[in-house]
C-alpha cells in the first residue's frame, strides 16, 4: 500500500507539473479545452466527488444506458 500511495503522489506530482506549462495550456485552450489547474490528490477527489451528481444527472437526462 505504501509504495501505491508514492506511485500516486509522484503521479500527481508529475501531472500538476506539465500542467503548469504554458506551451501545453495553450494547447488545451486550442482544442477547446476549459482551463486545468494543478490540484492535490484530496482536492482532485474532492472536486470528483462534486462532479459525480451532475454528471450522473447528464446521463440520466440523455437516456444513455449501459449495455
Amino acid at each position: 500500500m505504501a509504495g501505491e500511495v508514492k506511485r500516486l503522489l509522484r503521479l500527481n506530482a508529475a501531472l500538476n507539473q506539465a500542467l503548469r506549462d504554458p506551451e501545453l495550456q495553450k494547447q488545451f485552450a486550442e482544442q477547446g479545452s476549459l482551463p486545468v489547474k494543478p490540484m492535490g490528490v484530496d482536492e482532485f477527489w474532492s472536486f470528483v466527488k462534486k462532479q459525480m451528481p451532475l454528471a450522473a444527472e447528464q446521463v440520466r437526462i440523455s437516456g444513455a444506458k449501459a449495455d
